[in-house]
């Protein structure tokens, strides 16, 4: 036979090699849902392939698809509450199903508006705009990236913060600074630029106490000449009541992602920043001034906003993660606990119109109408938790916790809420959530303690910090 011309026997063996790959690939499959952990929309976390018989075969694949639909329908409802809850039909989201089944607009097709962007075909300057403003006033987001714009990224994370986690979703709003106040007359700040407005979030305690984070919130409006083309900064100083520089910090104008020549015309900008206040500062008033730059040199002299009263009341700065945290907070932090029930802080107090937010290892802290509580991080976090009980096997104490957690129970006291589950084996750990935590025990060891609820509401990266100022 020539060489190349055609074998019955190689034929034979191609086709018994395709029914053996076949006949594997029944047997062998690559599993459509983890077994531990709901995945967000798009990421792929490493799944080898498994057996279709035996434990974590087809039967409990199938099993684990209906214990994750629940979750997410659990979510999806309280998603639905909170977009429901939010002023106005807008929101911003790169999942759009999310605000329709909740009756809301989004305020961007992500997916498709990205294309349209980066080919020149569509501008994003209003959207800009925008979101700088501080509208809408929820964004709900998957994943901050992928198929949003730098600019977009830029402008959430640095004008909107986070507040918590529902499920795979994040949850931001705009910092709010307060109520603006007029600058009269408008100063001219060169470039073109003028300050039209500015607002400063008033302190927690009678004063701002040395060490606090100070969010300034400036409307800028562009002047009758055409603005300049280079990259600007804007500067906010804190000086002496007599003018003199004590300390500044710098953060590029609308942070980078929409320059002046791109604004709407007749359309009022407004840029977020912010300035830590010196831990050794001297009780007593300071200025508040603003300048812009250009290349490295000022556009014209800085000009004082606003002056501020300096006082220390009982603030501390946690030298471990360099996070302030403001008398009034502090106080609850020791009653609640302090290190062993509350941890170290992870993020600033951020100022929301609802009022300030500061997450810690094990909780977050909210200040709501003057008074500091504990948010229902158990509640809110079980929600997507897929494996569910309702019993305790030896039974529970009288404030409903399960026997075993005895020992965190009387540790911690009311701090803990109330059980919103039973027991239940999670990553080799017995645990039972309540309303505000959720108690571990290691069932060879009998070892307990509480989970990192705070840590796990912000669902960081390892290694990554706040996103937010």
């Amino acid at each position: 036979m020539k060489e190349g011309a055609w074998s019955p026997t190689a034929s034979i063996g191609y086709r018994l090699s395709a029914i053996g790959l076949l006949i594997a690939s029944l047997i062998i499959y690559p599993p459509l849902w983890d077994p531990f952990w709901p995945r967000q929309a798009g990421l792929v976390a490493p799944s080898p392939p498994r057996l279709a018989f035996g434990h974590y075969g087809l039967w409990d694949d199938a099993r684990r698809e209906g214990e994750l639909l629940a979750a997410f329908g659990r979510v999806d409802t309280a998603l639905e509450q909170q977009i429901r809850a939010a002023a106005g039909p807008q929101i911003f989201t790169d999942m759009p199903g999310t605000a329709a089944a909740a009756g809301a607009v989004s305020r961007m097709q992500v997916f498709e508006a990205r294309q349209l962007i980066d080919q020149g075909a569509a501008d994003q300057s209003a959207l800009l705009a925008d979101l700088a403003g501080g509208t809408p006033p929820l964004a709900v987001l998957d994943y901050l990236g992928n198929w949003l714009t730098p600019e977009i990224v830029a402008v959430l994370r640095h004008r909107y913060a986070q507040d918590g986690s529902l499920g795979t979703f994040d949850l931001y709003r705009p910092v709010d600074a307060g109520p603006q106040r007029a600058v009269t007359p408008p100063a001219d700040m060169g470039a073109g630029l003028e300050i039209a407005s500015y607002a400063l979030a008033a302190p927690l305690s009678v004063a701002y106490e040395p060490g606090e984070l100070l969010t300034i919130a400036l409307n800028w409006r562009r002047a009758d000449v055409a603005p300049a083309e280079a990259a600007i900064v804007v500067v906010a100083h804190l000086t002496t009541t007599g003018g003199v520089p004590l300390r500044e910090s710098e953060l590029p104008l609308i942070y980078a992602a929409l320059p002046p020549g791109r604004w709407p015309a007749g359309v009022v900008v407004q840029h977020l920043q912010t300035l830590a206040l010196p831990e050794e500062l001297p009780p007593g008033r300071y200025g508040l001034a603003v300048e812009l730059r250009g290349g490295g040199a000022a556009l014209a002299p800085p000009r004082r906003i606003t002056e501020i009263t300096v006082r220390a009341a009982g603030g501390r700065t946690f030298e471990e993660t360099g996070h302030f945290v403001p008398a009034p907070i502090m106080r609850a932090w020791a009653e609640l606990g302090g290190i062993e029930r509350i941890g170290l802080p992870l993020t600033p107090v951020v100022p929301f119109a609802w009022g300030r937010l500061q997450c810690f290892e094990l909780a977050c802290l909210e200040l709501r109408d003057g008074k500091v509580g504990t948010r229902p991080l158990g509640t809110q976090l079980y929600l997507a938790e897929t494996i569910r009980s309702v019993g305790c096997p030896e039974g529970p104490l009288n404030d409903g916790v399960c026997a075993g957690f005895k020992d965190l129970a009387e540790q911690h006291g009311g701090s803990l809420g109330t059980p919103v589950s039973g027991e239940l084996l999670r990553n080799d750990w017995l645990v039972q959530w309540t309303t505000e935590a959720r108690l571990e025990r290691r069932p060879a060891t009998g070892q307990q303690g509480l989970g990192r609820l705070g840590d796990e509401s912000l669902r960081l990266p390892p290694g990554d910090r706040y996103r937010w100022p």
